[in-house]
């Protein structure tokens, strides 16, 4: 069951440093923003499920009791974001072409879904040290 807290740690920081590439990136092309909050709560959003599970899996790994359940709703919101993308793709691209964005979207969807079931399994078990 190591392997599921090891599992869920490299899942977190791999999301989360891909989220910060991702903002890097795209700070460069904002001209105006609408709105500080949209803003705000789009990246925090996607920040957030990472970061609580890197910090749950972290926990966990430490013999802590809030570890695996932070690691749960990490994983969770890494999913509802994912999720999130998806659907927002979707809508944007016409039916008749699949891009490799849809297909890099898809495996970040079963990865995060793969992630979720770690955290549940983590949670079940009660395995809060290594």
């Amino acid at each position: 069951m190591k392997v599921l807290i090891v599992f869920q740690l490299l899942i977190g920081v791999v999301f989360l440093v891909l989220a910060a590439l991702l903002y890097l990136l795209v700070a460069g092309y904002t001209s105006g923003v609408a709105s500080i909050w949209e803003v705000c709560l789009y990246w925090g959003g996607l920040f957030s499920g990472p970061l609580l599970m890197v910090i749950g899996s972290s926990l966990s790994a430490l013999g802590r009791k809030s570890g695996p359940p932070l690691g749960l709703v990490g994983a969770s919101l890494l999913t509802l974001s994912m999720v999130y993308q998806l659907v927002l793709y979707l809508k944007a691209q016409d039916r008749g072409d699949i891009p490799y964005m849809l297909h890099f979207l898809a495996v970040a969807v079963i990865i995060a879904l793969a992630a979720d079931a770690s955290a549940y399994l983590v949670m079940k078990k009660g395995l809060t040290a290594i």
